[in-house]
């Protein structure tokens, strides 16, 4: 990270211990034990957001999370925005922090610079009057508690809404501009065996914020991880997805080739920074990607957009497939590939036996052919080797300790999936 030198607060934004050294004046009450990463969004030359999640002494111990954002110090005015933001305090004390000589801005949650809606979900009577907009017409949910799920800061934050009934909803909040296409999403597709849904409750545009039915289940994620999954599951999983390709939903945004052949090489210039080693390989293969993504499709119908088995719930009621946020209207074999792309990531970091994948890969076949009536769309390779490609620098993100080499064996897979598709 030293070759970044226009940003200066680098090194102390991917350092733990670093970071709270430099914030220790700041906190003067607080007792800050620990600090571990979470997650990792850099780009190069411009700035870098990383969630931490702090250890907390107190009463008692306890965990908050914060997110700590670098930027150029030729770009003041994104500490100026910062500034002009009143946070609201939380248990550090302070709700906000500005380190100007290291172009650094740390936030303490709920505060998030474009997420402004998670504050008020977090404030119980402020958390009423909202929900009393969103769920006319469910006031059983209004005096309901939150429990976080997941939180990308200035990104996405969803959550449990639980009541003492036993009501429960999902509220998620977007940022702009990915809200409008989420909220998109979220009233595009209906539950219709062998595929079930989550069907839409409310939404506030204002807000950012959709409010979802909350569907019971075991993620297929954590079944898989187990070796607690027969075929017979993952063939159903595929015949949800026929069903989810073969619906009508024309209000769905189109994908836009030219824009998914510039994210690929745009990522591929990231990771030629991250890791110059791989510099030449990962810029051929996103230009070869490119190149394919930028031909006309062979058909068009409503996707996921990032179809994985931690997006599919398993139970006695069937398989549910959620979190629409990046349902569009594309190629069928987008989402077929990138099921497989994690599955193959999975077996090379050790998650899932290598031998299993192929076996896997033709139970969700079949199950999709079942539904369709015809064969899996052409293009499952290579949208294998596009999934591949685009989730290479998770390890980066996810600060694993041996990320450059397991960059290396998904750009590697990535390249051996492109060339059976050539």
């Amino acid at each position: 990270m030293r070759r970044d030198g226009v940003l200066p607060g680098l090194a102390t934004v991917l350092d733990p211990d670093a970071l709270l050294a430099a914030l220790a004046p700041a906190l003067p009450t607080a007792d800050v034990r620990a600090a571990s990463v979470r997650y990792v969004r850099y780009k190069p030359h411009t700035n870098c957001l990383v969630a931490y999640r702090l250890d907390v002494a107190g009463a008692e111990s306890q965990t908050m999370d914060i997110h700590a954002k670098v930027h150029r110090l030729d770009a003041p005015e994104k500490l100026g925005k910062a500034r002009q933001r009143a946070p609201v305090p939380g248990r550090l004390g302070v709700g906000r922090i500005v380190l100007e000589d290291r172009g650094l801005v740390v936030w303490a949650f709920p505060n998030d610079l474009r997420l402004r809606t998670v504050r008020r979900l977090t404030d119980r009577h402020a958390r009423a009057r909202l929900l009393r907009r969103l769920v006319p017409d469910r006031p059983e949910l209004w005096a309901g508690t939150l429990e976080t799920l997941r939180y990308k800061p200035e990104r996405r934050y969803v959550a449990r809404l639980e009541t003492a009934s036993g009501a429960q909803a999902v509220l998620k909040v977007h940022a702009a501009p990915r809200y409008d296409r989420a909220a998109a999403g979220a009233a595009a597709f209906r539950s219709c065996p062998p595929l079930r849904v989550p069907r839409l409750l409310g939404r506030g545009d204002a807000e950012g914020i959709v409010a979802l039915e909350w569907l019971t289940g075991r993620l297929l994620a954590a079944a898989l991880a187990d070796g607690a999954v027969a075929l017979a599951t993952v063939t159903a999983v595929g015949a949800a997805l026929g069903e989810l390709h073969s619906q009508r939903c024309s209000s769905l945004p189109t994908i836009e080739p030219g824009m998914e052949a510039a994210g690929l090489l745009d990522l591929a210039a990231d990771l030629a920074f991250l890791c110059p080693d791989l510099a030449r390989a990962a810029q051929d293969l996103a230009g070869r990607l490119a190149a394919r993504l930028r031909e006309p499709s062979p058909a068009r119908c409503p996707i996921h957009g990032d179809f994985y088995a931690e997006q599919v719930l398993l139970d006695d009621a069937g398989v549910a497939i959620f979190d629409l946020d990046r349902a569009a209207l594309g190629d069928p074999a987008a989402d077929l590939g990138t099921f497989i792309a994690h599955l193959e990531r999975e077996a090379l970091h050790g998650g899932l036996p290598a031998d299993r994948v192929p076996a896997l890969r033709e139970a969700l076949l079949e199950g999709y052919r079942t539904v369709t009536r015809r064969p899996p769309p052409p293009g499952v390779d290579f949208y294998t080797a596009v999934g591949l490609f685009r989730i290479a620098p998770e390890p980066f993100r996810g600060r694993e300790p041996d990320w450059p080499e397991r960059i290396a064996a998904v750009l590697a897979r990535a390249n051996v999936a492109a060339l059976a598709a050539s």
